[in-house]
């Protein structure tokens, strides 16, 4: 909290007045940059006029995002995978995810509703994207720093409407 503290230039007390611990402290940014991840996916897609293209949006927003936010992401993976973790302040966070994920879940059911997308629960096709875009997103972090995450949205893509298209 000390070193914390000196680089926001705040006295320490100062911190502890309005976050208890250095946990508080750490997911009250998790948690603003979550909800600055959220707002830039829902603006790119805002505009979309079909499900197959807000789901595409959705996807490049989100590794473009992951792009500008590198550290928040590694951040963000390396204590998500601690699954023990409780509090308030990890459910607020859990809240968002699963926000994100109900979100492309409404998108799946409207293109259901279309005709577009096959029938199935869509909260599934929505996880099931979101693990594919976690998993890119860890390979990227950990083994290859060369390519850039946005190159990679048309795999996650294409892969996904494989998945949930009613006709290729």
């Amino acid at each position: 909290m000390e070193e914390i503290a000196k680089a926001a230039e705040y006295a320490t007390g100062a911190l502890y007045r309005y976050f208890e611990s250095k946990e508080v402290l750490y997911t009250a940014v998790l948690e603003q940059k979550i909800h600055e991840m959220l707002a830039f996916i829902k603006q790119r897609v805002e505009s979309a006029t079909d499900p197959v293209e807000s789901l595409r949006r959705s996807v490049k927003a989100h590794l473009e995002f992951a792009s500008h936010n590198r550290a928040f992401i590694q951040i963000y993976f390396r204590e998500r995978m601690e699954v023990t973790r409780a509090g308030k302040h990890w459910e607020r966070i859990d809240s968002l995810v699963q926000e994100l994920i109900q979100w492309r879940a409404n998108g799946v059911e409207l293109g259901q509703k279309q005709g577009i997308f096959r029938q199935g629960e869509p909260r599934l096709y929505a996880l099931a994207l979101e693990g594919m875009i976690s998993g890119l997103l860890r390979d990227w972090l950990t083994r290859d720093t060369t390519r850039s995450i946005e190159s990679q949205a048309d795999f996650v893509i294409e892969l996904g409407l494989r998945g949930i298209l009613t006709q290729p």
